[in-house]
């Protein structure tokens, strides 16, 4: 038998209470992790992500498995462009703003970019937030 949980606020005994639009709205939606230093993507953890497209070198496209209300959802990516030095972080875009190719409630492209060449980096991460359907 399947169970509801409906709650207004969350309360701690001491540190007081927080209402749950917070949690369900600040929480993060999908995230992943994947390298694809080898040449082929492959997608090491993740949540809310059905799969990982390779378009072109350091060109990647993310599906997600449960779709966003619509395409204002915000993307944070970062990669590791160099595989061996420090990470350089690509900026936080907002999906709609189409940041490497077709963005849709369910898929938008990620790229790796550094020294004005696209590079299949070791270690990729991306994080959104937003509005599920």
């Amino acid at each position: 038998m399947a169970g509801k949980i409906v709650a207004d606020q969350l309360q701690h005994s001491t540190a007081g209470s927080l209402d749950t639009q917070f949690v369900v709205n600040g929480s993060a939606k999908h995230w992943g992790y994947f390298n694809a230093s080898s040449g082929t993507p492959t997608l090491i953890d993740s949540l809310n992500i059905s799969s990982l497209g390779d378009v072109n070198v350091g060109r990647y496209t993310i599906a997600i498995s449960s779709a966003f209300s619509d395409v204002n959802y915000n993307i944070v990516p970062s990669s590791n462009a160099y595989n061996t030095d420090g990470f350089r972080i690509n900026q936080s875009i907002n999906a709609k703003q189409n940041f490497a190719g077709t963005v849709t409630a369910t898929n938008y492209d990620f790229v790796s970019y550094a020294d004005n060449n696209y590079r299949d980096a070791k270690y990729n991460y991306v994080l959104g937030h937003g509005d599920l359907a």
